[in-house]
């Protein structure tokens, strides 16, 4: 009796180490099919790694994973090359059509920093023989590296002139003297104040005053932006749909029933745009994650002087219109992770107007200089002031002075908003100083 409660204690040990090793069985390939993989991966032709003198069982194993391997390529291709954002894998995919999903993303990933790293050493503009998704990322990442290193010239350049300045202002070297006299005995305060003198000359030779003409004008917004625009029924319909749902949300956060509303048909195109629709529900272009769902998306940042650069990003997934405009509405009200008050210049407490709102909005919730133009016409056109319910006197919060004082946020962490400078690497800081705002 004892011997058989002893086996079964064994038995039950063993299966309780081998029950976890279970998916790890089931998922494994064979190397006929890990071959056809790789030939997806490598954009091979059909058949290339296969053994001439294969079986019939291990060809059909072949074809059946090279079939499915290429379709979640193709799925992945069609959607970077298209700036489409990534389909959900399904649920129930092979482990096969994973596998070429996962080589087509990292293949146009690794061909963009590839070519970002050329654009921004002046290297080739297309790379060599490589197949259509590398080359396209390729082209597309050496874009956005020029772009950087054109924005980078005029630091450079102006790095260099005092150097320049100082050559040009050294004094001429005198003549040799007919005779030498020997060097007369001087004090103290005199060669201090000869040193003095040396060094003022220095400081005034590498200064180079600027002026305000050599500044880069900023151009002059369209006059079409300026004046109120037509009504159209398919978008007075979409501001109805959210209309009632903006008006609750906006007084509970002290903000805009207008600006918001303004902002979701600004940022989704006015519930055109694929971002927007059913499953996604982005209606205002929130980066980041919500409740772990996110949807990676093509979008285009001002990185200044008329210069636009794609770039890939991930964006928010909400189940519903109402909890896009919660979310917005908790994003202006408590700001970033260190920077509290990053937003409060469009609380209603702090603008007394819409369009100060709009104006402190510009260069922070979105890099479009003219930003605060577009959502103005858009209230006006549509007198959606009309939603902006009367405000309760609330104390102002004097959100400056606290910016001031913030720490520096770490780009990563600033996901819920639109950088409002040229292109900043991961993991650099991004300082939240009053002058640089």
């Amino acid at each position: 009796m004892l011997r058989e409660k002893w086996l079964l204690l064994v038995l039950c040990s063993l299966a309780s180490l081998l029950l976890p090793l279970q998916p790890i069985f089931a998922a494994s390939i064979s190397a006929i099919e890990q071959a056809a993989q790789q030939d997806v991966s490598e954009n091979q032709k059909q058949g290339y790694r296969l053994p001439a003198t294969a079986a019939a069982a291990d060809k059909l194993a072949y074809q059946q994973a090279f079939a499915q391997c290429y379709q979640g390529y193709q799925t992945a291709a069609a959607a970077l090359l298209e700036k489409r954002a990534l389909p959900e894998i399904a649920a129930d995919a092979t482990v096969h059509y994973r596998a070429g999903y996962q080589a087509a993303h990292q293949q146009f990933i690794t061909a963009v920093k590839a070519g970002k790293q050329a654009g921004y050493a002046g290297g080739a503009a297309t790379p060599p023989a490589a197949p259509e998704l590398a080359t396209i990322g390729y082209q597309r990442g050496y874009a956005t590296g020029r772009a950087r290193r054109q924005t980078a010239k005029p630091a450079v350049a102006s790095s260099q002139k005092p150097a320049i300045a100082t050559q040009k202002t050294a004094p001429p070297k005198a003549p040799p003297a007919a005779k030498k006299v020997p060097p007369q005995p001087r004090s103290a305060q005199a060669m201090q104040r000869q040193s003095v003198r040396k060094s003022t000359v220095q400081k005034s030779a590498v200064k180079t005053p600027t002026s305000p003409s050599t500044l880069p004008a900023v151009p002059a917004p369209p006059a079409w932006l300026l004046m109120p625009g037509q009504p159209l029924p398919q978008q007075q319909t979409f501001i109805q749909q959210l209309a009632k749902s903006a008006v609750k949300i906006a007084p509970r956060y002290g903000l805009y029933a207008s600006v918001m509303i303004a902002q979701a048909a600004l940022e989704s195109d006015w519930g055109c745009s694929d971002l927007a629709r059913p499953p996604y529900h982005n209606l205002f272009g929130v980066k980041g994650a919500y409740t772990g769902k996110t949807a990676v998306w093509w979008t285009q940042e001002d990185a200044g002087q008329a210069q636009f650069i794609t770039q890939a990003a991930a964006f928010k997934r909400y189940p519903s219109y109402q909890q896009a405009l919660l979310d917005y509405a908790r994003l202006l009200k408590n700001g970033l992770t260190l920077a509290p008050d990053f937003y409060a210049g469009a609380w209603r407490q702090n603008a007394t107007t819409y369009r100060l709102a709009t104006q402190f909005l510009t260069g922070r919730y979105a890099t479009d200089r003219y930003y605060h133009l577009k959502l103005n016409q858009i209230i006006q056109t549509y007198q959606l002031t009309q939603y902006d319910q009367p405000q309760q006197s609330v104390k102002a919060v004097n959100f400056t002075a606290k910016l001031k004082q913030q720490p520096p946020v770490l780009l990563t962490w600033a996901a819920y908003f639109k950088p409002s400078m040229p292109v900043v690497q991961l993991g650099e800081i991004l300082p939240l100083r009053l002058g640089q705002l």
